[in-house]
This record gives structure tokens, sequence and C-alpha cells, in this order.
């Protein structure tokens, strides 16, 4: 069953994707034919008025920006190699699930 993307002609913004498409469409909307529906791995472009490869999810350790933080890093060069194994420990014990973060995402925890 072919499938559709309806987006707005003036600026390709993508307003619907299905198999069922109002006929006649609305004036200043057009539609790219599709074979199914688009995957998970693609995202609609507007400039290109297509669905192109989602890029790779990036994520920052929360553990090396603290170490990388000017003033908590002065701290940590200045322990033992026993002492900052177990601070980091601690760290990732505390972080949890929120060790990690989506590089676009928020620094902050709440």
């Amino acid at each position: 069953m072919a499938w559709q993307a309806v987006y707005r002609s003036s600026d390709g913004v993508l307003v619907s994707v299905g198999d069922v498409v109002a006929d006649p469409l609305p004036a200043g909307l057009a539609t790219l034919n599709m074979a199914g529906p688009p995957a998970d791995t693609v995202m609609w472009d507007a400039a290109t008025r297509a669905f192109i490869p989602r890029p790779a999810k990036t994520t920052v350790d929360r553990v090396q920006e603290i170490r990388d933080d000017p003033t908590l890093g002065a701290v940590w060069s200045r322990l033992t190699a026993s002492q900052q194994t177990a601070l980091r420990n601690r760290l990732v014990s505390l972080l949890g699930p929120y060790r990690y973060r989506a590089s676009s995402g928020s620094v902050n925890l709440g």
C-alpha cells in the first residue's frame, strides 16, 4: 500500500504521513509518494522535502564532564590514583541512569 508524506509547499514543513490523504489536497500542501511508512532511522528534512538518515545519537559522560571542569578538575588532580578511582566509582553509582546525557541535552539533572 502506498504511503504519502504531506508537507507545506511554501516551506517544506511536514504536516502528516499516512496511507490515506485528502482528495483534493488543501491549497498550499504537496505530497511525496513513499513505498511504506518512514523508518525510525530517518527524519524529515524540510529543506530537501525528503526523508534523510537520522544522525547518530551522541552522549556525554557526566563523570568525564566533572573531571574536565576547570574547578573540579583541579581538585580531582590533587587526589591519589586510588582516591580518583574511588570518587569515580561513587559518582557512577550516584548518577546511575543519569550518568550519560544527550550531547544536545541540558547539563542539569532536574
